[in-house]
């Protein structure tokens, strides 16, 4: 077998879905057991008469009485505290029943201590009280107490994941309950068959079961236990895919247990509607119904039944994206599931923290996961649980084998797929069958097997529809058009395409529809039919705007709009190549417009929102809990600190405290998303539109100003220049080819080694020309006439946003293209429209100036416990952690480790430069010029998040900068960490601070290492410090994109301000006239000192 090219890999991964991972719903208390409770004189509860009626003869002391007494009492109360205390005057009982040789009674009282331990969760020691009771029921013929005894040993079994020997308990209580024509019992014990049939997949038995019992309910007319019935016939019905009779079932028992105060089947039917709300992809409607049912769940103090709902709080928060909060819900659940002895539920939550795993691409620890869930899985005989894990394990191994081209990986993905189908075919589970079966048919796409593929999707097809997911269905139908196309069936292909779409659209799944429609699209081109295609992908775009509008979450916005990166970049290909079809007819300038539609939106929205005050009319609790969480965010990276900067600290100190930290971002972010949702004024705000070409032309560029705007492609990349007149648009070589060529030029911009020979030095000069050269032939010499003397706006995309363009040429024999031309970068052409709503004022020589350099970063700094801030100590050594991937590494690591190595830095180097660059720019300003300078502890992370800079023109900040491209939100600056009394203070301004400020100056430099880098996100660019500073108010940034030395830097900043306020510059010249002076002037002539700053936002 041959595996298929990637182009088809990554094409198939844009169908609907090109795998489908099944996560495991926490079912074991989605079906109730019945369990009974000893048989209590009603009386004694409202007074103070024996608890079971005793021979004549025989008396308990009256202590013990009274304790019997209240331990019925607390055990009435359904709540934990009520249980313990049950169990502790029931064990200081006991001795004298036994002793006084009451038989009855000691029957009695073991049944309710076991079945205190049972709701506590403690199943072991439930087991052992029903056992050492049932001698004592067989002994006084009491048929239906044994009855009682043998139904709930069941229940202990069946959490075990026992279901075989729990079936022999319930078939022996069942012939006694109906000997003694006790009905209740009778109900009970039917319905705790039915659940045990359901554990074993056996659905159909189960409802027989349920129906029977819930018949003898209705009879009884007791609705608690008709109730419990109506529930696990819910969720059977659920099970077989049959959801909306799920939920008439679940709304048809909800009152019913509230009239009778059953709070803990209340719990459980809201958990149950959560899963189908759940499954119907309405995940916050799910998430509801699961907080409902926790906080009753807590409030009784069940936690095994806690474990169950947070494991399915961890599945709706995995299927909304957010996989931190999904592991912390899995990690809470698999500790009280393993105290609770439950087996089957410590199976299910491994299985899904594999998920987890598995959709962060940390695929050797996701199969570790599923590996274990399989063992639990067969251990407790779960063969619908097998049956998904093996799809599970299929799965990842036939990611690894599309990534690592590994045919061994996709076989062995074929052997789980098949396993699993034969269990989920053996257990009757439809939804698994058509899962497995789709999965399948991918791998046979890979192994470049169309039949095959096809056959096993027409074999998928019959039992999805049977089942009755249209979701599923279309997409399946639509995996099946892709294998049309890829074959160039076209007919075909659009024969299916156009079944899966009208089903899309009926079920409501807007995203799943204008993935059809791109697929549509794309056959129509290939047909050759381009104006066709056009219309198509126009109407998938419009489907995308519309989406993403309803997300209120940046991040999620953010995150959405990167995966419909493919649907943008094959639109403004279409556009392009009828232009080159149709010149003249306006095709590239709408192909200009998409582009700038498809990129730094999100930044754009948030500008706007920036300009609003969103928490006006805002609850002042929701106001107090946005505070009490920055509180906590500080102190936690106070915390962080102190654990990092002691060698007794351990690694599992250091991850959790990371954790924390991340934790308290989501929080933040969570809760901020809230606020927004709320906000009357964010509900009225009105994001702008992305500008046209004609827009551009009037509202942003002048005469000297020229606009270059990149579209990097997988086929082909596209270049459009505009100037106040003239729209001129070019086809670039596609990102495969430009990439090399750009990383080179970086590699040899960056690459400055001292100390070289002469002759070793020129020929170092040589490579780095040419590779400069190369690249700029490729990507500037097209628009080369239209270039003149004119100022360069950059509108950069993928890996150019890396790249310093004053570093390129424009001329056939190397000359930096700094030297003709102000180079400015801008995210978007829109985002300066959006910062020129509200005046941006020139740069005048008498602009006040604050200024934050040379914090106290260490232990060993000199200043601490000295009044002399010159003094001068070595450099300090970095402490890190160790970045080595290892097995077994948890989510927390693991994160860590795929973060810059300066993210996790402990020991930064003082950066004395910092001081001189900081004194050489003050004395370039006349004395009566407003100052304010923050040296040493005074250079503190308090000072910029306080009011003291609120008014000052000029920010400049010369410290160490972080970068964690994996979260940029913990990316930031690094301040003071010590404070005049030399103990540790919060020094790190990170992203969610940044937001938190209010400036109005009209230049910020941050003078530190890549502080102009971030997360490259698809649709949005460098995800960075820079929004933040622009969100808080500032128009113009310099920043850096890589970390040059701090001599080099300090030499930069004064020569830079120079320009910029005694020679009256705008930022843009004084920087292109900086960077000149720094490579004819300075010794400092190599690029990497020269050209790491750039200037983003405002040039005027």
């Amino acid at each position: 077998m041959n595996i298929r090219s990637a182009t088809f890999l990554s094409l198939a991964t844009t169908v609907f879905c090109a795998g489908l991972n099944a996560p495991l719903p926490a079912k074991s208390a989605a079906i109730v057991g019945i369990p009974t409770q000893p048989k209590l004189e009603t009386a004694l509860i409202s007074s103070p008469m024996p608890l079971i009626a005793q021979a004549e003869t025989a008396t308990l002391s009256a202590a013990a009485e009274a304790l019997i007494t209240e331990a019925v009492v607390a055990f009435q109360t359904e709540t934990e505290e009520g249980y313990k205390l049950a169990i502790a005057n029931l064990e200081v009982v006991i001795p004298e029943v036994v002793a006084n040789d009451f038989p009855d009674d000691i029957a009695v009282l073991y049944l309710l201590l076991g079945r205190s331990y049972d709701l506590l969760g403690q199943n072991q020691t439930a087991l052992d009280y029903y056992e050492r009771s049932l001698p004592f029921y067989r002994a006084a013929g009491d048929l239906l107490g044994e009855a009682r005894v043998l139904n709930n040993i069941g229940l202990v079994l069946n959490a075990f994941g026992q279901n075989r020997e729990a079936l022999d308990y319930y078939e022996q209580s069942l012939p006694l309950s109906k000997q003694v024509g006790d009905l209740a019992m009778q109900a009970t014990t039917l319905s705790n068959m039915g659940l045990t049939h359901d554990n074993l997949s056996e659905r159909e038995k189960a409802l027989e079961f349920y129906l029977a019992a819930v018949a003898i309910a209705e009879e009884l007319g007791d609705q608690s236990i008709r109730g419990t019935l109506l529930n696990n016939i819910g969720y059977a019905y659920d099970a077989l895919g049959e959801k909306e009779k799920a939920l008439a079932f679940y709304d048809e028992a909800l009152p019913l247990l509230r009239a009778v105060n059953n709070r803990r089947m209340e719990a459980t039917v809201l958990s149950n509607k959560g899963l189908v709300y759940g499954s119907f992809g309405d995940k916050l409607q799910a998430l509801d119904f699961y907080g409902q049912s926790l906080a009753i769940i807590q409030t009784i103090g069940d936690p095994t039944m806690e474990a169950t709902v947070l494991n399915n709080i961890g599945l709706a928060y995995d299927a909304l994206g957010e996989k931190q909060q999904a592991l912390d819900a899995y990690q809470t659940s698999l500790p009280l599931s393993e105290a609770g002895g439950a087996r089957k539920m410590v199976g299910t939550t491994l299985g899904n923290i594999g998920l987890v795993y598995y959709s962060l691409g940390e695929y050797e620890q996701a199969l570790e996961f599923y590996e274990q869930s399989l063992g639990f899985s067969r251990e407790v005989g779960d063969r619908q649980m097998e049956a998904t894990t093996l799809n599970n394990l299929g799965l990842t191994y036939q990611v690894l084998g599309e990534q690592q081209l590994n045919e061994d990986f996709l076989i062995q993905s074929i052997t789980f797929y098949r396993e699993s189908l034969d269990l989920s075919i053996a257990v009757g589970d439809r939804r698994m069958t058509a899962t497995t079966l789709n999965n399948l048919g991918l791998i046979y796409a890979l192994l470049d097997s169309p039949e095959e593929t096809l056959e096993v999707f027409n074999t998928a097809l019959p039992i999805i529809r049977a089942v009755g997911d249209r979701r599923m269905e279309a997409t399946t139908l639509a995996n099946i058009g892709l294998i049309y196309g890829e074959t160039g069936e076209y007919e075909q292909a659009l024969n299916f395409y156009n079944q899966a779409l009208p089903l899309a659209q009926a079920v409501g799944d807007r995203s799943a529809e204008a993935l059809t429609l791109v697929n549509i699209a794309t056959v129509e081109y290939e047909q050759g039919q381009p104006e066709n295609a056009l219309a198509t992908m126009e109407a998938a775009i419009a489907i995308v705007e519309d989406l993403r509008t309803k997300i209120i979450s940046p991040e999620l916005r953010q995150s959405y709009f990167a995966t419909v990166q493919t649907y943008y970049q094959f639109y403004i290909k279409l556009l392009m190549e009828l232009d080159q079809q149709n010149p003249g007819q306006g095709y590239a300038q709408l192909a200009f417009a998409a582009s700038e539609k498809s990129r730094a939106r999100t930044l754009l929205e948030l500008l706007t929102e920036a300009n609003t005050d969103i928490r006006t009319g805002i609850d002042p609790t929701l106001l107090e809990q946005e505070k009490t969480l920055l509180a906590q965010l500080s102190a936690t990276e106070a915390e962080r600190i102190e654990i990092y900067g002691t060698n007794q600290s351990t690694d599992a100190e250091k991850i959790e405290i990371d954790q924390t930290l991340s934790t308290l971002v989501t929080e933040y972010e969570a809760l901020q998303d809230r606020i927004r949702r709320l906000s009357p004024n964010y509900a009225n705000l009105k994001y702008p539109q992305t500008l046209d070409v004609e827009a551009l032309q009037t509202q942003i560029l002048d005469e000297d100003t020229i606009l270059l705007q990149y579209a990097l492609g997988k086929e082909k990349s596209y270049l459009w220049a505009v100037t106040k007149t003239d729209f001129t648009s070019y086809e670039l070589p596609a990102r495969h080819v430009l990439d090399p060529l750009i990383d080179e030029a970086r590699q040899q911009i960056t690459d400055a080694r001292e100390g070289l020979p002469p002759p070793r030095q020129r020929q170092r000069e040589q490579v780095r020309q040419a590779a400069l050269l190369a690249l700029s032939q490729e990507i500037l010499a097209p628009a080369i006439a239209q270039l003149q003397d004119k100022r360069i706006l950059v509108v950069a995309d993928g890996n150019l946003h890396y790249l310093p363009f004053s570093a390129l040429s424009s001329t056939p024999e190397y000359a930096p293209l700094g030297d003709r031309h102000e180079i400015i970068n801008l995210p978007s052409a829109s985002t300066l429209a959006i910062l020129r709503q509200k005046t941006i004022p020139s740069i005048k020589a008498d602009s006040s100036l604050a200024i934050l350099a040379d914090p106290v970063f260490n232990h060993a700094d000199c200043r601490l416990g000295s009044a002399n801030t010159n003094c001068v100590n070595p450099p300090q050594p970095q402490k890190n952690l160790d970045l080595d991937l290892t097995d077994g590494d948890p989510l927390e690591l693991l994160a860590l480790k795929r973060s810059a190595s300066t993210f996790s830095q402990v020991n930064w180097d003082r950066l004395p430069g910092t001081r001189t660059e900081a004194q050489g720019i003050l004395a370039l300003l006349p004395d009566d010029v407003d100052t304010f300078q923050a040296f040493d502890f005074d250079a503190s992370r308090d000072v910029l998040t306080g009011d003291r800079l609120q008014d000052y023109d000029l920010i400049h900040i010369a410290t160490h900068g972080f970068l964690n491209a994996n979260e940029p939100e913990l990316s930031g600056l690094v301040l003071s960490l010590f404070d005049e009394n030399q103990q540790l203070q919060n020094g790190f301004l990170r992203l969610n601070d940044v937001f938190n400020l209010k400036l109005n100056a009209n230049l910020l430099v941050l003078s530190a290492c890549e502080t102009g880098l971030g997360e490259n996100v698809q649709g949005e660019g460098l995800v960075g410090l820079s929004r933040g500073f622009m969100y808080a108010g500032v128009p113009r940034i310099v920043m850096s994109l890589w970390q040059v030395s701090d001599e080099a830097t300090a030499e930069f900043m004064t020569r830079f301000y120079q320009n910029l306020l005694e020679d009256q510059m705008t930022a843009a010249i004084a920087l292109q006239e900086t960077q000149r002076e720094m490579r004819e002037e300075t010794r400092w002539t190599h690029p990497y000192y020269w050209s790491a700053f750039i200037l983003q936002g405002e040039w005027q």
